[in-house]
């Protein structure tokens, strides 16, 4: 048995917007990746600076990133589990940062804030630095 989809559909249409633009993103995809709960937040002044998230991606400033070592953190994290392997790059981004930053460490489960508060309280301050000049 096949679905029947009417020209009308909306949620075809916006299938159908999303196959034709390569620069579009799926809203579901957006929503699940700004579901994804914090590992570790590093806040400086109040602000968030860097973020490990529990899919093990991680987040900060392109000057940050730069500082760090991947090749060798890679290496140095490839055989552990990824529990440990995020607990790593935290420390290695603590490090890195230094004894200014606040540290907010989650683990891998209980309540966290999520990548998209995160982002919006970004966007919040990043706001607020723009307007204040």
């Amino acid at each position: 048995m096949m679905a029947r989809v009417g020209v009308g559909d909306s949620a075809f249409q916006q299938q159908m917007r999303i196959a034709a633009d390569p620069n579009a993103v799926d809203p579901a995809v957006t929503a699940r990746s700004r579901a994804v709960q914090a590992h570790t937040l590093f806040r400086q002044g109040g602000q968030v600076v860097a973020a490990v998230w529990r899919d093990g991606q991680t987040q900060m400033s392109n000057g940050l990133a730069a500082r760090l070592d991947w090749t060798a953190l890679e290496r140095q994290t490839a055989s552990l589990p990824e529990a440990q392997r995020r607990d790593a790059i935290a420390s290695a981004i603590a490090k890195q940062l230094g004894g200014g930053v606040q540290v907010q460490r989650y683990g891998d489960s209980g309540a966290a804030p999520t990548r998209g508060a995160v982002i919006d309280e970004q966007a919040v301050a990043n706001r607020a630095v723009r307007d204040g000049r």
